[in-house]
This record gives C-alpha cells, sequence and structure tokens, in this order.
C-alpha cells in the first residue's frame, strides 16, 4: 500500500501511534499541550482564550505620532471622554446621597468609555507643533473635540430659552425676554455642570486614587465652569435671540445674509466678532480648565505634575480659540 499511497506504510504500528497513518503527525507532537499547538490557549486554562492579537493589527493601532489621527478617531475620543465625565457625574451625585447603585453604575460606566478612550491616539498639542504645515491637522482635530460640546449645549440652552419665553410672556414682552434669558442660561448650565462635575472627580480619583471622595469640591468646581459656559454659551447665542423669542425665524436671518451676500461690511464684521469670540472662548476655556485643576488640588492635598497645568491651561485656551472664531464667525455675520 506503501507503494500506492505515500500516506499509509504497509506495516503500521501496533501502538497509537499516528505517524504510519498521518503524516501530519509524529509520536513527539502527541505529548505536545495545547499552547503547543493553539497559541490562543495556554496549559492551565485549556478552554478560555487569552489575549492575542493577530498580525495585522498593529496596522489599526494608533502610530504614536498625533498628527496621524484624523476627524472622526478625536471625534470618538472626545465623545467618549464626555461620556466617561458623564458618567462619573452620576457616580459624585452617588456619592453625595449615599446611594451604592449610582455610584456602581457610574463606575462602570467610566471604566469603560475609559478603555474606548485608550484605544484611540492622544490629539495634538500646541508643544507639537514644528511647521506651519502642522496647522491644519491641529485645527481640523480641534473642531473634532470641539464639536460634540457644543453639540450638548447649544440645543439644551436654545430648547431653555424657547421654554422660558413660552412661559414669560404670560407677562408680556419684558417676561418673555426675561424668560428666554433664564431658560437659555439654565439649558447652557445643566449639562456642563454635570459634565463639569464629572471631570472634576475623575482629576481627584486620578490624583489620590479611586477611593477618594469629595463631593462638595467636584460639584463646586462644576458650578463655577458651567457658570462660565452659560457666560459662553450667551455670548454665541445673542445674534439667535430673536429666533428664540419668536420675533424672525431662521428663514429671515437666513434671507437677511443671502440679500447682504458677503460685502466688505458684513466680511469685516465677521472678522471682528471672530477675533472678539476667538479671545473671549479662549481665555473662557483656560479658566475653565484652571479651576478644575485648582478644586483637585485643594481637594487632595496634590498638585498636578510640574509644567502639566501649564500645558493645559495653553491648550484649552487653543481649542476655546478655535471654536470661539467659528462661532464668532456666524454671530458677525448674523448681527
Amino acid at each position: 500500500m506503501a507503494e500506492q499511497n505515500p500516506w499509509f506504510d504497509d506495516a503500521p504500528s501496533p501502538t497509537n501511534s499516528t505517524k504510519g497513518k498521518n503524516p501530519w503527525f509524529d509520536d513527539e507532537e502527541e505529548e505536545k499541550s495545547a499552547s503547543d499547538i493553539n497559541p490562543w490557549f495556554d496549559d492551565d486554562q485549556e478552554t478560555t482564550p487569552i489575549t492575542r492579537y493577530p498580525e495585522d493589527t498593529e496596522e489599526r493601532l494608533p502610530s504614536g505620532d498625533p498628527r496621524d489621527e484624523g476627524f472622526f478617531p478625536i471625534l470618538g475620543r472626545t465623545i467618549d471622554e464626555l461620556q466617561a465625565s458623564g458618567w462619573a457625574g452620576l457616580r459624585v451625585l452617588g456619592e453625595a446621597t449615599g446611594s451604592e447603585r449610582l455610584i456602581e453604575v457610574g463606575d462602570e460606566g467610566v471604566r469603560f468609555n475609559e478603555r474606548q478612550v485608550a484605544k484611540y491616539g492622544r490629539p495634538m498639542q500646541v508643544e507639537d507643533f514644528e511647521d506651519i504645515g502642522d496647522l491644519v491637522p491641529f485645527i481640523k482635530q480641534g473642531i473634532a473635540q470641539i464639536l460634540p460640546s457644543v453639540a450638548i449645549s447649544m440645543p439644551t440652552a436654545i430648547a431653555g430659552g424657547r421654554a422660558g419665553a413660552t412661559l414669560g410672556a404670560f407677562a408680556g414682552a419684558p417676561g418673555a425676554a426675561v424668560g428666554a434669558v433664564l431658560g437659555g442660561a439654565l439649558g447652557a448650565f445643566l449639562p456642563s455642570f454635570i459634565l463639569s462635575t464629572g471631570e472634576v472627580d475623575r482629576e481627584m480619583k486620578a490624583r489620590a486614587g479611586e477611593d477618594f471622595e469629595d463631593p462638595g469640591a467636584a460639584f463646586t468646581g462644576g458650578a463655577l465652569v458651567g457658570a462660565l459656559d452659560v457666560a459662553s454659551v450667551a455670548f454665541g447665542l445673542k445674534p439667535l435671540m430673536p429666533v428664540i423669542l419668536k420675533k424672525a425665524s431662521i428663514k429671515d436671518i437666513t434671507d437677511k445674509l443671502i440679500s447682504e451676500g458677503v460685502e466688505k461690511s458684513v466680511a469685516q464684521a465677521a472678522v471682528a466678532q471672530a477675533l472678539k469670540a476667538s479671545l473671549f472662548e479662549g481665555t473662557t476655556e483656560a479658566t475653565q480648565e484652571g479651576i478644575e485643576d485648582l478644586m483637585a488640588e485643594s481637594a487632595t492635598g496634590k498638585a498636578s505634575e510640574e509644567g502639566q497645568l501649564q500645558s493645559a491651561l495653553l491648550n484649552a485656551f487653543s481649542l476655546g480659540a478655535i471654536g470661539g472664531v467659528s462661532m464668532g464667525a456666524v454671530s458677525g455675520y448674523i448681527t
């Protein structure tokens, strides 16, 4: 049979050896463990997969150079960061009320989103600049970091303003104006307060350990940051007040822009307002970053690493400036 079929021999071994029956195995291989045959298993727990990465996984991992990070990866990272802060805000509420369930849910949410964040590369910072070519990816990534916050605060501020105007309308035009202001302020404050409270809490735990709790410091920091956000959003919503008060529609404002076109005066107004908004928003963001750092340090007694605060303030100002330019340009055109 060996001459007819090379896979078999004429005198198979009387033992249990598979060598003569199948050349893919030899006697020695029968003694090998599962970890030798399949690298996904180990000897101690042969039925449980252990962590391995396919060879091509390296291509999907961050390169390590923040310049290589695109718009959508940074957008995804920012969304996960905001979600983690939101869960941390819920955790602080649990710490304040003694609710173990809220603490547990908040912890799980923070851990999940922080694992998601770890999958992304970090965004560019001002310190990464080497030449003018770095400006485009920096701005692109900056917009990706700003959009999620705007997407949260602007709709709630507009909705709050409209609700307040509707309720205040019972007191006439002055009541509607006051209601719009108060409603818009509350709408802008609440999401910022929750997220900022969570950010302070995460920073405190990063410095003093996961068991550290100081809901009072977290709430105070969140309230201060939220108040600054109210001022910032109010600055951006100023040209939309007629819409909130229902004195004009989006179409009316759009028609106005179309009729004016891009006349020199309109362009100048947009540029001027963009510069003012850039300075205002950049200062606001840097101040908020400073407040969060101050609250974390005063609560834990642990200062940030040398140079870390300065870097955080500089980059917060830069991001705020990018957001302020966009918001201010629109405001300049409308007004």
